[in-house]
């Protein structure tokens, strides 16, 4: 175990403290108050995390050394626990993602975290996305992100990974061509490879809004010909919308016949899209060529005063691509 934070830099920068760390299995990092990221980092197994019961700050800086794709890179199981990541509104370098999960044995727990901005930067765009997965697993649990605007997806992951969300906060969040949520086809899934679980529970999303673009502001599932299992169980939707949103003002989802789609125990109030758009909620389409039934649920759900707009005021939409 090795603290940070206790002098100024270089033992306040969290890329010194990792080059110190002794190797092993269980290598923890603990954050005394405040900590830095000047460097691109790569992360294997290994817990970063406040030093006592109180949230910690890690500061990204803009002018990231050695920036390429990603501010952080994670493969093993990697831990982040109690710590308030300060992020810029962009890099200086190439950084299309704060965290990137790029390789199968990668596993990403982000926990009781929070994601800020400092003073005015809170209203600049986010042109990169918080944490990227192609394969691997990502587990966030307690985390929040309030007040800020984005220009890219916040979490984009591919189709070869497993979401698991529980108590994820997401209020007030601007989107300009992106969404919440993402997850689309990746090209290293194998061809009969078994479902992967994307769960999203207990979670809250309030005024999460796209108006620029047709893109759905809270969860997009554009993965068309893989088995995929999403699960949203216990969450609500409130005020989650947009005006040029046409397919569904806060999800869309596809569903194909290897894959399943259950949303139970949900609250979804005042959402809605654009005034030609269908599915003031949620537009689920159909890609199934073959005549044999979907696994669909929707169970225990409250609408309230939800809008689809024009002539769809429906807040469900169930559509056949054939």
């Amino acid at each position: 175990m090795r603290a940070c934070g206790f002098l100024d830099c270089p033992c306040l920068s969290i890329d010194y403290s990792l080059k110190r760390l002794p190797g092993g299995n269980e290598r923890n990092l603990n954050i005394i108050g405040k900590a830095i990221l000047k460097k691109r980092v790569k992360l294997n197994d290994i817990s970063i995390k406040s030093n006592n019961t109180e949230e910690c700050s890690l500061e990204c800086l803009s002018s990231l050394e050695g920036a390429e794709e990603a501010a952080m890179e994670i493969s093993g199981i990697t831990k982040f626990e109690l710590i308030n990541f300060v992020i810029p509104s962009s890099f200086t370098g190439r950084v299309n993602f704060f965290i990137l999960v790029g390789s199968n044995d990668g596993f990403l727990i982000v926990k009781d975290c929070s994601f800020t901005k400092k003073g005015d930067d809170r209203e600049e765009l986010t042109d990169y996305a918080l944490i990227k997965a192609d394969g691997g697993t990502v587990q966030l649990e307690f985390v929040s992100l309030q007040s800020l605007c984005f220009s890219k997806d916040v979490v984009s992951v591919l189709s070869s990974t497993i979401l698991i969300v529980n108590n994820l906060t997401m209020k007030n969040i601007e989107l300009e061509g992106a969404s919440g949520l993402r997850i689309s086809k990746s090209s290293r899934r194998e061809k009969n490879e078994v479902e992967k679980d994307i769960v999203v529970e207990w979670s809250l999303f309030e005024e999460v809004t796209q108006n620029t673009t047709e893109d759905v502001p809270i969860i997009k599932n554009e993965n068309i010909d893989e088995p995929l299992k999403m699960v949203i169980r216990n969450t609500t939707m409130k005020k989650c919308g947009g005006l040029k949103c046409g397919k569904g003002g806060g999800m869309f989802c596809v569903l194909n016949e290897r894959g399943s789609f259950d949303c139970s125990f949900c609250t979804i109030s005042e959402c809605f899209c654009s005034a030609t758009g269908r599915g003031g909620w949620l537009f689920l389409e159909c890609t199934s060529t073959v005549e044999q039934p979907l696994n669909f649920v929707l169970s225990n759900i409250t609408f309230k005063n939800n809008s689809g707009f024009g002539w769809r005021d429906e807040p469900v939409i169930f559509h056949s691509k054939d």
